[in-house]
């Protein structure tokens, strides 16, 4: 797929961008409110509830990975981001619709919901961006070694 961002935001370099979105969504998922009531105990709410933690848990994780891929330039983490950031986005319009429905959380909470849902994808297109800029800095490097060796 030859539509590559050269920069985040039209000036910060990719690099920089994806760190701002390690930190954005690390500070997004700290930040963002726990599901009210669920339910009693053993009931589908609750088993619902704890799904939608692990989602957060898996995303966290996601972006600290982000976060070392910035200083390491180690595309796999960049890769391993991206895998949470697509689950995330595929999972997130289940709970938002049992936010909506079933746990009637404010409204508020669910454009922010939205808003994360839509800004994701400017995100995922950030980070392969910088997937790919990874992947060749590390050519760079191996051919720079191998002729080094010669």
């Amino acid at each position: 797929m030859k539509f590559r961002l050269k920069t985040f935001c039209f000036v910060v370099p990719l690099d920089i961008g994806c760190l701002i979105i390690a930190v954005i969504l690390i500070l997004f998922e700290l930040l963002a409110p726990p599901l009210h009531d669920p339910g009693p105990a053993g009931s589908p709410g609750r088993r619902l509830a704890a799904a939608y933690r692990l989602l957060n848990i898996v995303h966290s994780l996601g972006c600290m990975l982000l976060f070392a891929a910035y200083f390491l330039r180690f595309s796999l983490l960049v890769l391993a981001f991206m895998a949470s950031l697509i689950l995330h986005m595929v999972m997130l319009p289940v709970f938002l619709f049992l936010d909506i429905f079933v746990w009637r959380t404010d409204t508020l909470d669910v454009t922010i919901a939205f808003v994360g849902v839509f800004l994701s994808f400017y995100f995922l297109w950030v980070t392969y961006s910088f997937y790919y800029e990874c992947k060749k800095e590390k050519l760079i490097q191996d051919r720079v070694r191998f002729q080094e060796d010669i």
